[in-house]
């Protein structure tokens, strides 16, 4: 019986959009310090909170939408005899040759 990819998929999902989120309003706090700052001492308390969240929510959309499609349930990996043998042929080492100019 095949293991389902959807709850590893679902956790990665809301991982990603949990750290973009942090990432972003980390980056939004650096980006507008000035505004927020500026905001904060003519006692504008909500317009900081609400650049903040716009900055997160982008962050989170970002980070999700750049999930990598190996890690997508839907991603079948390599089927198949020619993929596979291709892949095989490509992971073997190479023998090794001595330089030239060092040969016996």
């Amino acid at each position: 019986m095949k293991k389902s990819k959807w709850p590893d998929f679902i956790v990665t999902v809301a991982f990603r959009f949990l750290g973009g989120m942090m990432l972003g309003c980390v980056a939004g706090a650096v980006l507008t310090y000035r505004v927020i700052l500026r905001a904060f001492s003519r006692n504008h308390v909500s317009w900081p909170f609400i650049l903040l969240g716009a900055c997160g929510l982008v962050g989170g959309i970002i980070a999700v939408c750049k999930t990598p499609y190996w890690q997508t349930p839907w991603y079948k990996g390599i089927e198949g005899d020619k993929e596979r043998d291709m892949a095989n042929a490509l992971s073997r080492p190479r023998p090794r040759t001595p330089p030239p100019g060092t040969e016996g």
